[in-house]
């Protein structure tokens, strides 16, 4: 079974055990890149996905567990510590 791509934000919030409204917080602010899907009526605003790469890079900037299957393990850090973005 192949990996999804594009995370919901509770999906990513899950995988990166950090709350949704921190991850809205970032997409905000311009810190974290997402992905707008069209709405299912025309001009209408669809769902936002985020891409898992960028969730990971997140995880390992913010030394943050990351929970997922390719990991083999509960999770795997990265010795770097980013400062979190300002509020």
């Amino acid at each position: 079974m192949t990996e999804k791509i594009l995370l919901t934000y509770e999906e990513a919030a899950e995988r990166t055990s950090v709350s949704r409204s921190y991850l809205y917080a970032l997409v905000n602010r311009g810190k974290l890149p997402c992905v707008r899907l069209p709405g299912a009526k025309k001009g209408a605003r669809g769902p936002t996905r985020l891409h898992i790469d960028d969730i990971d890079e997140l995880a390992r900037s913010h030394r943050v567990i990351v929970n997922g299957p390719e990991s083999g393990q509960s999770g795997s850090t990265n010795e770097q510590r980013a400062t979190p973005p300002e509020a």
